[in-house]
């Protein structure tokens, strides 16, 4: 039977990816840790197959390494940025008699271009990809988001492991986790637009960005597990050229703050669908990380996964404006 261990079981991507998988393999064995026995009791009463162990990415590195171990795959959903805990996911792996495999979640946070992005470069029309230039993505600045955790996965190879980063840009669309359900960065627009009664964007929002549902994203994970059940990992790309971006297409900040103004003024939440310039320094006031979500960019084409046969299908960001500012609506209780 085979073995799935995840981290990140109540958080909106894994809970996501963990529903899925579910669904379409219920006969696979699944074990996921997740940090209190509340967190726990909401993943057994929506997937009562699952098997709960309680622990945290800081104080049970010995456990993630034994359920690591444990496991034909292990998918990391969990902190993008936990060291301790991808090392010890490839040292259960390693242990093993036979190759296992971790899919790891990464974020294109790690090409942020931009004067803020923490490496000094300025805007520039960069787009990367992670077939043909993979090797520009797997040997970013050790500075950039995200990349010292990247570093640990890529080079998991080395030990034995077969590993693959799946590297997922802005997500939108409504989850089916048993715990988080909703995203960051259009929940987080929406909701300053609606708390400040108008719409706002970085600078002039001449800034890219790719975008994904949530459910498409699910649906890459569900497709590079099938591939490593298969001989050899199938055809998916294991290994140091292992990275996989997922995304269905770029959108202009400036045109997504825009029409989710409209929205709001259409739906009455807002008397007006002004969008306001603001400076770097004057959205970190409200939003600490909104310079770099709304005024950088971030772009890479997912050439990878369609080339193994990952067709998204899900509506795109713009059909699904509509639903995200009814679910900020909601969470701020309007």
């Amino acid at each position: 039977m085979t073995k799935i261990f995840l981290l990140g079981a109540t958080g909106y991507i894994g809970g996501t990816v963990l529903n899925t998988l579910v669904e379409k393999h219920p006969e696979f064995e699944y074990a996921v840790i997740v940090r209190s026995k509340e967190g726990g009791d909401k993943v057994i009463a929506q997937l009562p197959s699952v098997r709960v162990v309680i622990g945290n990415l800081n104080d049970d590195c010995n456990l993630i390494e034994k359920e690591s171990a444990n496991a034909d795959i292990v998918i990391n959903a969990a902190d993008n940025d936990h060291v301790a805990c991808a090392n010890a996911i490839i040292k259960g792996l390693s242990t093993r008699p036979s190759p296992g495999y971790l899919i790891h979640t990464s974020g294109t946070s790690i090409l942020l271009d931009g004067e803020t992005n923490g490496y000094g470069q300025k805007l520039t029309s960069k787009v990367y990809d992670d077939l043909d230039h993979v090797e520009e993505v797997t040997n970013l600045p050790d500075e950039a988001w995200h990349r010292n955790v990247d570093k640990v996965v890529l080079n998991g190879f080395t030990k034995g492991v077969k590993t693959t980063i799946v590297c997922p840009c802005c997500i939108y669309g409504l989850g089916t986790s048993p715990g988080k359900r909703v995203s960051w960065q259009i929940p987080q627009l929406s909701k300053w637009t609606l708390k400040r009664g108008k719409g706002l964007m970085v600078n002039k929002g001449q800034t890219h960005w790719n975008n994904i549902h949530v459910l498409d994203l699910a649906e890459l994970y569900l497709l590079l597990v099938e591939e490593a059940l298969k001989p050899n990992g199938g055809n998916a790309t294991w290994g140091k050229d292992g990275y996989y971006f997922a995304e269905n297409g770029e959108h202009i900040w400036a045109d997504i703050s825009q029409r989710i103004a409209q929205i709001c003024k259409a739906k009455g939440f807002n008397k007006s669908d002004e969008v306001e310039s603001l400076t770097p320094e004057k959205v970190k006031e409200f939003a600490p990380t909104g310079h770099l979500e709304w005024g950088a960019n971030s772009r890479g084409k997912s050439l990878r996964a369609k080339k193994l046969g990952w067709k998204p299908k899900h509506p795109s960001l713009l059909d699904s404006l509509d639903q995200e500012v009814d679910m900020a609506a909601k969470a701020l209780g309007l």
